[in-house]
Parts: C-alpha cells; structure tokens; sequence
C-alpha cells in the first residue's frame, strides 16, 4: 500500500511493505539473492526520504538494487 501527500515543503507518505505472505511486522537485513530484495527496497527508501528532509519521495525500483543514479 502507498500513500503520497505532496507539501509546499515536500512530501508525508505511508508506505506497508508486502514483506512476507502470512504477514509481518516491519523489514529486516537486505537479502542480496532475492529476486527483489524488500528490505533493502525499504532501507534506501527510508534514507533516501531523510537524507532529502522529505522533499524527495519516489518508489523507484532501483532502491532493491542500491544502485539509484541520484544517490550522493
């Protein structure tokens, strides 16, 4: 699920993660050999939204693979 509210000073935004089927509580340690890792999906999401005081908020597919173009 994704919600996205824009600001004149940026963005507040919920995002739940489908982490695992029977359901669970937040996201873990990335796992590097899945086909798409969740949890480092939602590690750089979360920095990413700190790292620009909430005026950069976009679920892009590159977070799983940490190799975003607009990562410092």
């Amino acid at each position: 699920m994704r919600a996205t509210i824009a600001h004149d000073s940026g963005f507040s935004g919920m995002r739940i993660p489908y982490v695992a089927p029977k359901g669970k509580h937040g996201f873990g340690l990335p796992q590097p050999k899945s086909a798409f890792d969740i949890n480092r999906y939602m590690i750089y999401f979360v920095g990413e939204f700190f790292r620009s005081n909430g005026a950069h908020l976009t679920d892009d597919p590159c977070f799983a693979r940490g190799d975003c173009e607009f990562f410092p």
